[in-house]
């Protein structure tokens, strides 16, 4: 399964003119050759059941924010071939998506399109603008939130992964739960499972300074975790680097309760030593 944002408008159309020249190619009403036939329509979190007015409905939410100038989403999420989701998988997937990116809530409009080598493919236009915001919201890294709906969509399914996908969920059993919570980079170890050793040297407060100058190093994106989710070259040394400092602030940490531990061991003692020479004093 794979998932897309495709490029907003830059040619300072009207929102009403966006919104509803973008429905109207998904539906599949312009320019249809390349989208194959139409499967299914529906919404999320809109009013009406005619889509006409489930456009007018998303236009003027989106007209509530007056700065905004491409205030709606065009995202495409992509199956295999062979592999069918029912109206109720997308209405999930997309409601994943949502939560996701930040956007629970928003309003939604979709179109199912099945193509000619026979893999499904759903357009999504998605509103930034909450029904009772005067502002769109931002979504930070939206192609990184993407990648973990997709991810979340797969294990709920039971879609076939993506080679080469950039997150994977795991299930987190320790409260004997199952939680879709974590990701990390495929083919790549979930941080803690393996033991790293200490840096030689790295004590005191200095650690998390030198830990983030570590992760920021080389982020073309502002975005320091992104740099070792999305696998470039530096990711598996970051990481190892990582692990062993992380390592070394817990080792650090033990060694601190030890001192504190036998501190108060000695101011005990010494309590002890002045209660007796209080007593003898008489």
């Amino acid at each position: 399964m794979i998932g897309k944002r495709m490029p907003k408008r830059r040619d300072g159309a009207s929102v009403v003119r966006q919104v509803t020249q973008l429905a109207a190619y998904i539906d599949r009403d312009v320019n249809a050759q390349d989208r194959g036939d139409v499967v299914a329509r529906g919404q999320l979190n809109l009013i009406t059941d005619v889509r006409s007015e489930q456009v007018a409905e998303m236009a003027a939410t989106a007209m509530g924010a007056p700065t905004a100038r491409s205030p709606i989403e065009h995202l495409v999420l992509s199956w295999r071939a062979g592999e069918q989701p029912t109206v109720r998988q997308i209405e999930q997937g997309l409601a994943i998506l949502l939560e996701e990116t930040g956007l629970r809530g928003h309003q939604v409009l979709w179109t199912q399109h099945l193509g000619a080598s026979g893999n499904a493919h759903v357009h999504a236009l998605i509103s930034r603008v909450a029904p009772d915001a005067d502002k769109p919201t931002r979504v930070a890294f939206f192609h990184r939130a993407i990648g973990r709906a997709v991810a979340r969509i797969e294990h709920v399914q039971g879609w076939q992964r993506e080679p080469g996908a950039h997150h994977e969920v795991f299930e987190d059993r320790s409260i004997g739960e199952q939680h879709v919570d974590r990701y990390r980079t495929a083919g790549r170890p979930a941080p803690g499972l393996q033991p790293h050793r200490s840096l030689p040297g790295a004590r005191g407060p200095h650690q998390h300074d030198r830990l983030l100058r570590i992760i920021r190093e080389g982020s073309e994106e502002a975005d320091p975790i992104g740099t070792i989710i999305d696998g470039q070259d530096r990711a598996s040394s970051r990481l190892k680097q990582i692990m062993e400092l992380l390592q070394a602030m817990s080792a650090e940490q033990q060694r601190q309760a030890g001192d504190l531990t036998v501190l108060r061991q000695q101011v005990g003692e010494i309590h002890l030593v002045l209660s007796r020479a209080t007593l003898t004093r008489k």
